[in-house]
C-alpha cells in the first residue's frame, strides 16, 4: 500500500501547488536521430551528404559525369541537388535515390546485421566536374 500512498501524496502536491504551464519548455532528447538541421526553413548542406562513394563502379560513372554519394536516409533529390549545388557549385542536371537494405552477417556464432543506406546518383551537365577525391 505504500506505493499507492506515495501517489496520492503527489497529486495532492499537485493540487496545492498552482502550475505553470505557460513558461515550462521542453527540451528536445539529445539520443534521438537528427534530420538534416532546419533552421527557419533552410537545410545546413554538410549533414545531407554523408560522403562520395569511391569504388570501381562509381569510378565508371564518373567518366561519363555521374557522380554517387551517401547520403542521409530520410533526404530526397531536391535536398540533394540543392546540397551539391551549395558545396561544390555545380547545378546538377539530375539526381536518382537508391535505397541500400542492411545484409546480414555473421559474428563468430551470432548472427547480426548491418544498417540500410541510402544511395544518391547525381548527373552533372556535359563538360561540367567536381573533385571528390580531395580527402580521401
Amino acid at each position: 500500500m505504500s506505493f499507492f500512498k506515495k501517489i496520492l501524496k503527489k497529486e495532492e502536491t499537485a493540487k496545492k501547488t498552482p502550475a505553470k504551464t505557460s513558461a515550462v519548455s521542453v527540451a528536445p532528447k539529445q539520443d534521438a536521430p537528427v534530420s538534416p538541421q532546419k533552421t527557419n526553413k533552410k537545410v545546413v548542406f554538410s549533414h545531407v551528404i554523408v560522403r562520395p562513394l569511391i569504388t570501381e563502379k562509381a569510378a565508371h560513372h564518373q567518366s561519363t559525369g555521374v557522380y554517387t554519394f551517401a547520403v542521409r536516409k530520410d533526404v530526397n533529390k531536391h535536398e540533394v541537388a540543392r546540397a551539391v549545388a551549395a558545396l561544390y557549385g555545380v547545378k546538377p542536371v539530375m539526381v536518382r535515390m537508391i535505397n541500400a537494405p542492411g545484409k546480414t552477417t555473421n559474428f563468430r556464432r551470432t548472427v547480426g546485421r548491418r544498417g540500410s543506406w541510402k544511395k544518391a546518383l547525381v548527373t552533372l551537365p556535359k563538360g561540367s566536374t567536381i573533385q571528390v577525391h580531395e580527402n580521401v
